[in-house]
């Protein structure tokens, strides 16, 4: 039997055999969002499945099964890493406006290029680092490295001379 499991707008299709039990569908759960098995709240057609060693098929389920899952992913590496993200997204942003100051120098607005620049790399090298165990956490760090690639590339618009690459010509 397929279940389609939705947790935080996410879904995933699980194929269930009959002679699973909840628990044994939890831990699957488990091993795709992070959400430990001890804090899921399974909840089908408006109930709880409350007995985790009953039985898929002594539950009375009928394709199409949707399951909604109550839980809270403990707080996750990737979460942890990203946290310095808001206050950068900001410097990127105001970044432009930041080099049209012309009282600063230029020395100036190239160390807070280099320093943007080297933060977001760092976010990146301890996203790569992180051994994940959910899917969940994997497409959250892809999705994390993609917005990070983006401010990269936002700011790159505004590279000083002095911090290009010297050509080879």
């Amino acid at each position: 039997m397929n279940v389609t499991v939705t947790f935080q707008k996410q879904k995933r299709i699980f194929e269930v055999a009959g002679e699973e039990t909840v628990l044994d569908l939890k831990k699957r759960i488990e091993d795709w969002t992070g959400v430990p098995m001890a804090g899921q709240k399974l909840i089908v057609n408006g109930f709880a499945l409350k007995d985790d060693t009953a039985k898929v098929s002594s539950l009375g389920l009928k394709e199409p099964c949707k399951i909604l899952l109550v839980g809270n992913v403990p707080e996750n590496e990737v979460r942890i890493a990203m946290k310095p993200m808001e206050e950068l997204e900001k410097s990127v942003l105001e970044y432009p406006k930041y080099c049209e100051n012309e009282e600063l120098s230029e020395d100036k607005k190239n160390f807070e290029f280099l320093r943007i620049q080297e933060e977001l790399m760092r976010i990146i090298l301890k996203l790569d680092s992180l051994q994940l165990n959910s899917d969940l956490d994997r497409a959250m760090r892809k999705e994390s490295i993609v917005k990070i690639q983006k401010l990269l590339s936002n700011l790159d618009k505004y590279k000083h001379p002095r911090t290009q690459e010297p050509s080879h010509e």
